[in-house]
C-alpha cells in the first residue's frame, strides 16, 4: 500500500505542472491579446497619447503622437517629451502636470501651440502609497472645431448686432409660445435682461394676458404651418403689425417660431386723423355744392329779373315813348330837328334793343355803324329811311349792308338779311 501510494505522487505532480503550464500559456495569451487591444483602441482615434513619468520622460506613446513629433515610437521611448516644443509651450505644459502631481486628480485644459489647438487630459497614475508615478496624457486637436465656434460667434454676434438694431420687436419662441430668444427692442420693451425673458410667455410679458391674443400669429403658424400675419390693438390705443414666421427641421416639423411685431400706432393715427380731415372735406365738399346751387339759382333770378326789366324798359318804350316819336316825325321839322330826332331816335334803339348786343357778341368784326343799320334791318325799315335818319347816303347805307352779308356769312348766297337778323 505505501509503496503504491509512492509510486503515484510522481505521476500526480506531472498532471498538476502540465495544468500550471497551461492556465500560463492561457495567462499570456490573453495579457497578449489584451495589450493588442490596449494599442488598436490607442491607435485607433486620431488623438495621440502618451505615458510619461513626473520628469517628463516618455516611455510610451502611439503611433500618432510618435507621428507628430516627426520620430518613431521606439525613437521616442526615455525621450524627455518637453525637448519637443518651444519654451512657452513647455513653461504652460510643466506648470498643468505640476497641478496633476500636486492634487492627484485628472485635468482638462486647452493647449495652443504654434497656433494649433487641442483639447488636452491628463489622468495620473499612483502608486500603492498614492504617489504619481506616471501620468497618461491624451491630447485631441481640436483647431477647426476652435475656428468654426469662431466664425459661428462672429456670426452670432453680427446676426445679434443687426437684429438689435431693428426697431421692430424680434423674438424666438417655442412651441407652446414661451421666449428662447428676444432682440434689444423687446427686451426694453420688457424692461427686463435677455436672460430674464427666456421662458416667458411672450403673452404675458407683452400683452399682459393668461392666454395667447386672439388674432396671435403664432397660433395661426402653428396651424397652417405657413407665414402669418395680423394686425393687433392692444390696450392703451397701442397697434401692431405682427408676422409669425416657422423654423422647421428637415422632416418639415416645426420647431420653433421667428415673431416680428412692428409698432404702427403712428401710421394708424394718421390713417385716422386722414379719415376724419376726409369727412370733413366731404362736409365742406357738400357745403360748397349747396352754396354753389343756392348761387346759381340766384343767378338764374336775377337773370330772369335783368330781363324781365329789359322787356318792361323795352315794352314802356314802345308803347310810351316811340307813338310820341312817330307824331314829331310826322310834322313839320327843319333839317336840323330832323337830324336831331334821326340820333335821338336811332340812340334809343340801341339801348332799348337786346338784339343789338345779341349780335355784337356773336359777331364781333361789326362796327358801330353796321351794328345800328342791323338793329333797323331787323325792324324793317328801308334804305331810303336808313339813310335818311343816320342822315347817310343810300349808297353808303347799302355799302354798309353788304358789309354786314360778309361778316355774318351770308355773302353772295340767296339768303334774306333780315330773315337772317331775326333768327339771331
Amino acid at each position: 500500500m505505501e509503496k503504491k501510494s509512492t509510486n503515484d505522487e510522481p505521476r500526480q505532480s506531472v498532471k498538476e505542472l502540465e495544468k500550471e503550464l497551461r492556465e500560463s500559456e492561457n495567462t499570456k495569451e490573453g495579457l497578449k491579446r489584451s495589450q493588442e487591444n490596449a494599442w488598436a483602441l490607442l491607435n485607433a482615434p486620431p488623438d495621440w497619447a502618451v505615458l510619461i513619468d513626473p520628469q517628463g520622460t516618455i516611455m510610451d506613446i502611439n503611433e500618432v503622437g510618435a507621428k507628430r513629433l516627426g520620430r518613431s515610437i521606439d525613437e521616442l521611448i526615455g525621450e524627455c517629451i518637453y525637448d519637443f516644443f518651444p519654451p512657452d509651450v513647455v513653461k504652460y505644459r510643466k506648470k498643468r502636470v505640476a497641478e496633476v502631481m500636486r492634487s492627484r486628480e485628472p485635468l482638462r485644459f486647452h493647449d495652443e501651440p504654434q497656433g494649433r489647438v487641442f483639447d488636452t487630459n491628463v489622468y495620473p497614475i499612483l502608486d500603492e502609497h498614492g504617489e504619481v508615478t506616471r501620468m497618461a496624457i491624451f491630447a485631441h486637436e481640436i483647431t477647426e472645431q476652435k475656428h468654426i465656434e469662431e466664425a459661428l460667434r462672429a456670426s452670432e454676434a453680427q446676426k445679434k448686432a443687426i437684429l438689435d438694431a431693428s426697431i421692430d420687436r424680434i423674438k424666438l419662441v417655442d412651441k407652446d409660445m414661451k421666449i428662447i430668444w428676444a432682440n434689444r427692442a423687446t427686451t426694453k420693451a420688457l424692461n427686463m435682461s435677455p436672460d430674464d425673458a427666456v421662458g416667458q410667455y411672450c403673452f404675458k410679458v407683452l400683452a399682459f394676458r393668461d392666454t395667447p391674443c386672439p388674432r396671435c400669429p403664432v397660433k395661426k403658424a402653428l396651424k397652417s404651418g405657413k407665414i402669418e400675419h395680423s394686425s393687433m390693438h392692444q390696450a392703451g390705443d397701442t397697434y401692431w403689425d405682427d408676422y409669425a414666421v416657422p423654423v422647421k427641421d428637415e422632416a418639415g416639423n416645426i420647431v420653433n417660431l421667428v415673431e416680428i411685431a412692428r409698432d404702427i400706432t403712428k401710421m394708424k393715427n394718421s390713417e385716422k386723423v386722414l379719415e376724419d380731415r376726409t369727412r370733413e372735406l366731404e362736409i365742406s365738399k357738400k357745403s360748397l355744392e349747396e352754396v354753389n346751387t343756392a348761387l346759381r339759382v340766384l343767378v338764374e333770378r336775377r337773370d330772369e329779373d335783368k330781363k324781365e326789366l329789359e322787356e318792361r324798359v323795352l315794352m314802356n318804350v314802345k308803347e310810351l315813348v316811340v307813338p310820341s316819336l312817330e307824331k314829331v316825325k310826322e310834322g313839320r321839322l327843319d333839317s336840323k330837328q330832323s337830324a336831331y330826332l334821326s340820333v335821338l331816335e336811332s340812340n334809343l334803339n340801341d339801348i332799348i334793343s337786346p338784339f343789338s348786343r345779341t349780335l355784337s357778341s356773336k359777331h364781333l368784326g361789326l362796327t358801330p355803324t353796321e351794328l345800328r343799320i342791323a338793329n333797323m334791318i331787323k325792324e324793317g325799315k328801308k334804305t331810303k329811311e336808313m339813310a335818311r335818319l343816320m342822315n347817310l347816303s343810300p349808297r353808303t347805307v347799302e355799302s354798309h349792308r353788304e358789309g354786314i352779308r360778309k361778316k355774318i356769312g351770308i355773302k353772295n348766297r340767296r339768303a334774306n338779311l333780315r330773315s337772317h337778323l331775326l333768327s339771331v
